[in-house]
């Protein structure tokens, strides 16, 4: 037969609960209470097999989200590298590149999303990429080259293609391209989207 728990106020002040006299102060988690005393802004309680009881706990910002502790509030908030930059309103950021003509023509990704490009006759224009996501992290930007294959496209060293082939673009057209930032390997990974799209 289980016996039932008791509660008995014996003084002033004083409160009896199972035999455990409480007078003031902490109420030990055993006896119903919490055990905990002198929280700080966005403290919780949570439960901890160590000591078989609950304890007190912050949450912890991670990688793009930061945790703000305000007096009887967490918020959390989860920033996006990059999409303030290059997100205006819901719009992505064009960059245009123009008439390139030879050498190299850098494409900064942390500058925009959608590149756009028209090359010339018979020259040789030499790609190269500038700031690469960070660790951790991947990104995916467009070109829109117009008359790609009316002149020699060089890749940065390293570049990854299907099959392990460049795409033969298009000599008088319009191709859209992406590339992809392959955190894995750290190495670029260029794909068609679309050739001769009209």
């Amino acid at each position: 037969m289980t016996k039932a728990n008791s509660l008995n106020v014996s003084t002033a002040g004083a409160v009896s609960f199972n035999g455990t006299v409480f007078t003031g102060g902490t109420l030990a988690f055993g006896s119903g209470g919490t055990g905990q005393t002198a929280y700080t802004d966005g403290q919780l309680l949570i439960g901890d097999t160590s000591s078989g009881g609950i304890t007190k706990a912050t949450l912890t910002a991670g990688t793009n989200i930061a945790i703000t502790n305000g007096n009887g509030t967490i918020s959390a908030a989860i920033a996006y590298p990059l999409v303030s930059s290059l997100v205006q309103g819901e719009k992505l950021k064009v960059s245009a590149l123009g008439t390139l003509t030879t050498g190299t023509t850098t494409i900064n990704l942390a500058s925009a999303q959608v590149f756009t490009c028209t090359i010339t006759s018979s020259n040789t224009i030499t790609f190269d990429f500038s700031n690469a996501p960070a660790a951790g992290e991947s990104e995916v930007v467009i070109i829109r080259m117009s008359n790609g294959g009316a002149g020699t496209i060089v890749w940065p060293a390293g570049t990854q293609f299907a099959s392990s082939t460049a795409p033969t673009l298009t000599a008088g057209g319009l191709d859209m391209l992406g590339v992809y930032y392959d955190v894995t390997t750290t190495t670029y990974i260029v794909f068609v989207i679309g050739l001769n799209i009209g």
